[in-house]
């Protein structure tokens, strides 16, 4: 029967139109045997067996959404975890025969300042705590006893895209299996903390867009994707896909399509071209497992006969280094099953065994010389966890000047050779004269670069070069110009000083201070004194300007102390000392 608001119908005669009405949720009440479900409407219904219909519980939560999750908290408050408006919570008035909607609130929930509003799937973790899918950001973690909430991005985790959740499966109290449109991620959460593992196609999950997670009592999980059926066991990681075989005709599984009977337990999985239904109460057949043969050997994409290459005891493939790019088919004789898959392994040459998969055929490019064991193996079902295997050595025969005796040979030839023609560069003095000529040339070497550095210094320090007689790296250099040009543009100020040209040149005080002193033997305020009345002596002797004004020019405050500063220096007065060099001036 198909059954909507507006009525049933049988299935023979439903035709979709008007009357279609999508379901994206079925969750069986706490009590009794009806169960909610979720549809795309401001209204919420459930079906009941007594009247065999859905039941639109009374008045409306005024929002047009779709709801994906639903929570029974108790018989009157309901948590609707909706993909359109988000989390929402319903009170109902059950004292009427049909529920009624006696208040209704929306909850929001932001990442990334954007507000979460479309939930695909709820789960249930104890009575307090819902983690919803988002179509986008990831999971959310809701406790409905403090209103609170966390986002968890299982992109940012995982380094991959898989915040776009498709469905909740809860393996556990503390493992639930989300399902994305780039693969499947294992969560196992503690409290607030969550630790995913991805599960994808490096993993042997080939199918990577999950719809749906069907759990059964087994523990197995089975998965409808994007192309086919995967089951899957969490214990082992082994994973069987179904598409197109044994008979399943469902190629393309839909979203929202999944659920398991809390009656029974039958597992349904639906699809783009129908229904698929398991009863997992059916017995198993024990499988037949046939021996693995290796059927084909391919070299330079031609096949060859496999028998001469084999040795007498059929244990060993020989091969020489020119034939060291070869392929192997190998194939399990069962005639009844063709769905079988194959791993493979060359020991010595692969790192790992690769996914099983329907391919039954290996390329092996660029051997190199040496003995290997190929080895393969094959299933028929997840469960396997003893696998029927083939294995056998092959052995690539090297070049003979690529053997070790070759090499060996060889090596000794040319050490022989290189003692002799040193023996002979000894017996005439080739090295002492080598050693001699080295010695000078680096000397000279030394000599060539300090006389550029000096060079290099007298032209950046020009007069001042000699106040530093400890400068003679670039480094070096450069670090003393840039101070003499400081000290020239402020030696009109007073407070001119270690500790300013400490803040000019980006360094400490004390730093600034012991690097002065080790490039010119004495402290920065003696130099800053004899560049004061150097400079004003320059003055005096060169310019008219009055006693005061070069005073003033040089940064000095005190009159006396210049004159006692400078009749130190010079034994005279500035007075005497410019009437001397005017008086010589003008004799020449």
């Amino acid at each position: 029967m198909i059954y909507s608001p507006k009525g049933k119908w049988a299935l023979s005669e439903y035709v979709r139109g008007p009357n279609f009405y999508p379901v994206f949720m079925l969750k069986k009440k706490n009590h009794g045997d009806d169960f909610w479900v979720g549809m795309s409407d401001s209204l919420l219904y459930y079906y009941s067996y007594q009247s065999d219909k859905l039941v639109p519980v009374q008045g409306s939560i005024k929002y047009s959404t779709e709801i994906h999750g639903l929570y029974e908290e108790n018989d009157s408050v309901l948590w609707l975890a909706t993909l359109g408006t988000g989390l929402i919570k319903v009170v109902l008035d059950v004292s009427h025969d049909v529920p009624q909607i006696k208040r209704f609130r929306r909850f929001r929930c932001f990442a990334e300042q954007k507000e979460i509003v479309e939930y695909s799937s709820l789960w249930v973790q104890g009575d307090s705590v819902l983690w919803m899918g988002s179509r986008g950001q990831g999971l959310v973690r809701f406790d409905i006893r403090k209103n609170e909430y966390q986002v968890y991005s299982l992109r940012a985790m995982l380094g991959k895209a898989v915040n776009d959740v498709l469905c909740l499966c809860e393996y556990d109290k503390s493992h639930v299996f989300v399902g994305t449109t780039a693969g499947l991620v294992s969560v196992q959460v503690n409290g607030r903390n969550i630790v995913p593992s991805y599960i994808g196609r490096e993993q042997g999950l080939v199918n990577e867009m999950v719809h749906g997670i069907v759990k059964d009592d087994a523990g197995i999980l089975w998965i409808g994707t994007n192309k086919g059926m995967i089951k899957y066991d969490p214990v082992s990681g082994g994973s069987y896909t179904y598409y197109y075989s044994k008979g399943i005709e469902i190629g393309e599984f839909s979203d929202d399509s999944y659920y398991r009977s809390p009656y029974n337990g039958d597992i349904f999985l639906g699809g783009v071209d129908g229904l698929l239904y398991m009863n997992d109460r059916q017995s198993s057949i024990p499988e037949y497992y046939p021996k693995l043969v290796l059927r084909k050997l391919i070299i330079d994409r031609e096949e060859v006969n496999l028998n001469r290459y084999y040795t007498d005891d059929k244990k060993m493939i020989v091969l020489p280094e020119g034939q060291n790019t070869f392929s192997l088919q190998f194939v399990a004789l069962d005639y009844l099953n063709a769905d079988i898959e194959y791993a493979y392994i060359l020991e010595g040459y692969d790192e790992k065994w690769s996914l099983f998969s329907k391919e039954n055929e290996v390329v092996f490019k660029d051997v190199p010389p040496g003995k290997y064991v190929f080895r393969v193996r094959y299933k028929k079902d997840v469960l396997d966890t003893v696998y029927e295997e083939y294995s056998v050595v092959i052995k690539i025969v090297p070049f003979w000047y690529h053997t070790i005796w070759a090499y060996l040979g060889i090596s000794l030839f040319i050490i022989l050779c290189l003692s002799g023609y040193v023996y002979r560069l000894y017996r005439k003095g080739f090295f002492s004269r080598l050693a001699r000529a080295w010695a000078i040339s680096g000397r000279g070497l030394e000599e060539i670069r300090l006389e550029e550095n000096l060079s290099m210094k007298e032209k950046a320090l020009g007069s001042w070069s000699a106040y530093f007689p400890y400068c003679i790296e670039s480094e070096q250099i450069t670090f003393i110009q840039r101070i003499l040009e400081i000290i020239e543009a402020n030696l009109d100020k007073e407070e001119l000083g270690p500790t300013f040209l400490a803040e000019k040149m980006h360094i400490s005080p004390r730093q600034f201070y012991r690097k002065f002193k080790d490039l010119s033997g004495i402290a920065p305020s003696d130099f800053i004194k004899k560049y004061r009345m150097d400079k004003a002596a320059q003055l005096l002797s060169d310019t008219d300007m009055s006693i005061q004004e070069v005073i003033e020019s040089v940064g000095i405050s005190s009159r006396p102390y210049f004159y006692k500063e400078f009749a130190d220096k010079y034994g005279t007065t500035p007075k005497n000392y410019r009437a001397q060099h005017k008086g010589a001036a003008s004799a020449n």
